[in-house]
């Protein structure tokens, strides 16, 4: 055996993203290359740079060399960028390792998390690791040698992963889930998708067929009629929409340079899109819904985040006394669970919003580990205020340049504080699944959330949550990068709900 490692860099699409991690990537380069040199290893680059495409993917692959592969992540990337070279038949039996930094600000591990979805969606092997101390950490140098040596990382998660079973919870809980979901069967449930698959995000497709048994059909139309219908709205709608959020007290940050600062045309824009999606829910009689935006709009529209959120809320502009899941990244993965969970909180006597979040880093606060929960903007302001009638805690900030050229705003806030159930859908082997898990919002003092924010994104909304699961477990198994959830215990509902759909579950607990 040769005993050498091919490193790849999966990248973004976007060059200014790129420029901003490649730095970091270079310095953890570095370090890998020496990790593997005191193991006995050798490294093949046969790239030095970002991975930027699907056509330099297969170049790539096309060159390695080595015995086994490590795709290293420091940035956010697009999960093709890796999957279009790797799954080429002449790297079908090489172990993999998928390895990331564990940071908020280069978060690697988010990228690990999406595209790792993707390989388990495809059915291709591989083994999870992060790290930020490379050498000086033990643990790790002990993990990687294990992969060198077997091709896998094995992570203890028998503990606290289980297969669902109704019969594990209350009699209610099995009559409330099960009522929703022959529900759904009878009536059936249309979603709206503005768009498809958005950054590649392979994870977030769920097959029409599996949709389909499960009582969810799909209205799929494309961002260029969004954006037509958009350009038919007048500017006086997006000002209704936007004294209306002022009125109900929403802070929008605004300032006077469009590059730098949010501006009030960039909302109004923004509230236009709005417009136009719920048009198009009503006219073609949609349940629930999402938008892609990523790429595809950000060269022409400023983000949807800012009204993605609103969505998910039944105070917002032009309501009518209910919220709508509502899915940023035209995620299927997420918005399956999101409309169950509602629905289920609306059988329970309950409020129904629920929210959109990414799992982006997480520490330890006060003992516990902590998990900061980070999206660019498609959270409910519900979950800031536990109100029906006020958006009082959304602060609306302009979204990064690097990465949202054309601005628009976010709808960021503070999670309150309790109990939340969330879930994810995904597909292993061609079927349906789900994962259920309970969490607590810890009650942090204000230095501490802005501490967290500072060490991520600070213009988007926020949740630091205590999960019942090990940090290992949802680092070495969870289906994505993204979550969806909502206030209470609500796992024996969603259990039994799933089990109706046919669609089978693996509870995350302690």
């Amino acid at each position: 055996m040769s005993r050498t490692a091919t490193i790849v860099i999966p990248g973004d699409a976007r060059p200014t993203a790129n420029r901003f991690w490649w730095p970091k990537a270079e310095e953890g380069l570095r370090v890998l290359v020496g990790c593997l040199k005191d193991l006995g290893w050798k490294a093949d680059i046969p790239f030095r740079g970002p991975i930027d495409s699907q056509a330099l993917s297969s170049k790539v692959f096309a060159k390695a060399k080595g015995d086994v592969i490590i795709a290293f992540f420091t940035g956010w990337s697009f999960t093709g960028h890796l999957t279009q070279g790797l799954l080429s038949a002449d790297h079908a039996d090489k172990p993999v390792l998928m390895l990331s930094n564990f940071l908020g600000d280069f978060p690697g591990l988010v990228a690990l998390l999406n595209t790792a979805a993707g390989l388990r969606m495809f059915g291709r092997e591989h083994s999870r690791l992060w790290t930020n101390e490379y050498s000086a950490d033990p643990a790790f140098m002990k993990r990687l040698q294990e992969f060198l040596t077997t091709g896998k990382v094995v992570w203890d998660l028998d503990p606290y992963v289980s297969p669902g079973k109704p019969t594990d919870y209350s009699r209610t809980a099995i009559r409330i889930g099960t009522q929703v979901a022959e529900r759904i069967l009878k009536e059936r449930r249309l979603a709206i998708m503005l768009g498809v698959c958005s950054m590649q995000m392979f994870n977030a497709l769920i097959p029409l067929d599996l949709l389909n048994r499960v009582g969810f059909g799909t209205e799929m139309i494309d961002q260029a009629e969004l954006l037509r219908r958009t350009l038919e709205v007048p500017d006086k709608k997006g000002e209704e929409a936007l004294r209306f959020c002022q009125s109900k007290g929403a802070q929008f940050h605004f300032g006077s340079l469009p590059s730098r600062d949010l501006t009030p045309d960039q909302v109004i824009k923004q509230f236009r899109m709005m417009r136009a999606a719920l048009d198009l829910m009503e006219e073609f009689g949609g349940d629930c819904g999402g938008t892609q935006y990523q790429l595809g709009l950000i060269e022409s529209w400023p983000a949807t985040d800012l009204w993605d959120g609103l969505m998910n809320n039944r105070c917002r502009p032009w309501g009518n006394g209910d919220s709508i899941a509502w899915s940023t990244e035209a995620d299927y993965g997420n918005l399956l669970p999101m409309q169950l969970l509602k629905e289920i909180q609306l059988a329970k006597r309950q409020d129904p919003e629920v929210y959109f979040h990414d799992v982006r880093w997480g520490k330890e606060i006060d003992g516990e580990f902590v998990w900061v929960l980070l999206n660019s903007g498609c959270v409910a302001p519900y979950f800031f205020n536990r109100s029906a009638d006020t958006l009082k805690g959304m602060h609306s900030y302009r979204q990064a340049a690097v990465y949202f050229k054309n601005g628009g705003g976010t709808c960021a806030g503070v999670t309150l504080p309790g109990e939340m159930t969330y879930a994810r859908a995904y597909v292993e082997g061609g079927q349906l699944k789900m994962i259920v898990g309970k969490q607590q919002v810890k009650q942090c003092s204000p230095a501490q959330i802005q501490q967290l924010l500072d060490a991520t994104t600070p213009e988007w909304p926020i949740a630091a949550a205590v999960k019942e699961a090990p940090m290992h477990v949802i680092m070495a198994d969870f289906p994505s990068n993204h979550e969806a959830g909502c206030y209470g215990d609500h796992v024996g509902e969603m259990v039994a709900c799933c089990d109706r759909l046919g669609i089978p579950t693996r509870v995350y607990h302690a």
